[in-house]
């Protein structure tokens, strides 16, 4: 297992990295818990139409 250094800008690769946050360390579980407030109790994640940061051509609705 990795030390947690950031979170990836892949989707796959961002969803394996929270499901083995606990075996990563601190830093780890922190990027977890960050990410479930931010989609739960602040109502709010930034979102694409693909599955990376840059999206795709066509609108996401």
């Amino acid at each position: 297992n990795k030390e947690f250094i950031g979170t990836d800008n892949n989707y796959t690769d961002f969803i394996q990295q929270l499901k083995t946050s606990q075996k990563r360390g601190p830093k780890a579980g922190a990027a977890l818990l960050w990410t479930w407030q931010t989609c739960t109790e602040f109502g709010y994640f930034q979102s694409t139409d693909g599955l990376s940061i840059f999206g795709s051509p066509t609108p996401l609705k």
